[in-house]
């Protein structure tokens, strides 16, 4: 939670709480790569990486949902 976040960056200053997702063109985390913030983002929205990710780092607490068509489908 947003609470939770707030109190680690408190009790922890300098550290970072990772929120975003990195999805890497290439499998093993390599080659070009994009930082996603939570949210919902359609294959509209970044047209470039359309059928482009390989591998992706998703942070401890977070959850993603990836979806092979347009309109979340």
């Amino acid at each position: 939670s947003e609470t939770d976040k707030e109190f680690i960056r408190e009790m922890y200053p300098g550290s970072a709480v990772a929120n975003k997702v990195t999805f890497y063109v290439d499998h093993d985390y390599q080659g070009t790569s994009c930082e996603l913030e939570p949210g919902q983002y359609d294959v509209g929205q970044l047209p470039a990486w359309n059928d482009r990710f390989s591998s992706m780092k998703i942070p401890p607490g977070l959850e993603v949902i990836v979806y092979e068509h347009s309109e979340f489908k």
